[in-house]
């Protein structure tokens, strides 16, 4: 079961820390093409996961749900939804965008996991939401580390007007 500070919750940040240190260092010598091809296929990979989800408990045989939950219900959501458009957009906004964005619902879903808090281990649900915020965080940290984007701190002025116009939507 899944608690603040039990041996679960501090496996899944030492997950997200070894997940991206490996990848870092399993992608920095290859190729700007498939740095941006492993890129893309995990961000899709991870929207393909949102909805897979919609085919297990709770969700499975709850049509309302369903509704409810597979769209714009949270920041994290619209990441999942939105992250591998924006990234294959040539919009450096967009992709500061993910980078911030990404690497904050990211991080504070893992430090408190909702979703996750007081569920079982042995859950597909608990193992996707940590999956699915390991990606929103460590796509974007790769994206910068593997030069793969670089940041334009002259776009940070947009990111509240992002958010907003984001919010409009959940």
């Amino acid at each position: 079961m899944v608690q603040l500070g039990n041996f679960w919750y501090i496996f899944f940040i030492l997950l997200a820390v070894g997940i991206t240190v490996g990848l870092y260092f399993l992608l920095r010598n290859k190729s700007m093409k498939t740095k941006k091809i492993f890129i893309a296929s995990v961000l899709f990979f991870n929207l393909g996961l949102h909805f897979f989800r919609l085919l297990f408990p709770p969700f499975a045989g709850n049509p309302s749900m369903i509704m409810e939950n597979a769209w714009f219900i949270n920041i994290c959501a619209v990441s999942v939804l939105t992250f591998p458009f924006l990234f294959l957009s040539k919009s450096d906004t967009a992709k500061d965008w993910m980078f911030y964005i990404g690497v904050i619902s990211g991080f504070l879903a893992l430090v408190y996991p909702t979703e996750a808090l007081g569920d079982s281990v042995a859950t597909f649900d608990v193992w996707r939401f940590y999956l699915c915020h390991i990606i929103i965080i460590v796509i974007p940290l790769l994206m910068i580390l593997l030069k793969v984007h670089h940041l334009n701190y002259r776009n940070v002025w947009k990111m509240p007007f992002c958010m907003m116009a984001v919010l409009l939507f959940i």
